[in-house]
């Protein structure tokens, strides 16, 4: 999963950037991108963060790091070469990082606000947790009585909790 979900934070790093980079510019921000992923995986087992599919570490790591790459490692004529119409020099000058910088911290804070009022609204009306026993067994055997069918196991569980409540 982590080799894979590598070559995934590859793709996404450089799919911001592709039509402004060389392609050896692309490879590298290619192999940057896994080692973003591996930092940001490692990183959200540390501080407890469950994310079972590491979509935060694959697509939002190395997501701003592709951002951040389009600045640094744009050239001027890839972007004249893409059919941008305006000619000028903000690769070269270093104007395009600043701008990528801007998008990012405009990126973190409308998720940051968005995600923050959903989960606040989800806590206050429905709630955003199960039951902690219900947690110890694991939702799916509770749910879908998934142990029974796979083991064959005809006793039931310790949970008497229904799911959909």
């Amino acid at each position: 999963a982590l080799t894979i979900n590598g070559i995934l934070g590859g793709l996404v790093a450089i799919t911001a950037s592709c039509a402004f980079v060389d392609p050896w510019m692309a490879a590298f921000i290619g192999l940057v991108a896994a080692a973003v992923y591996n930092s940001a995986h490692h990183l959200l087992l540390r501080l407890g963060i469950d994310d079972p599919l590491d979509a935060s570490a694959v697509h939002g790591a190395c997501g701003i790091w592709g951002l951040m790459a389009a600045g640094m490692f744009c050239t001027d004529a890839n972007v004249q070469y893409a059919g941008y119409p305006n000619v000028n020099n903000a690769c070269k000058s270093g104007e395009q990082f600043g701008v990528q910088l801007i998008g990012v911290f405009v990126l973190l804070l409308w998720v940051s606000i968005t995600s923050g009022l959903c989960f606040y609204l989800l806590r206050r009306t429905i709630g955003i947790r199960v039951a902690g026993s219900i947690e110890t067994v694991g939702l799916d055997s509770v749910h879908e009585d998934m142990f029974k069918q796979v083991e064959g196991i005809e006793e039931d569980l310790d949970v008497d909790v229904d799911v959909r409540s």
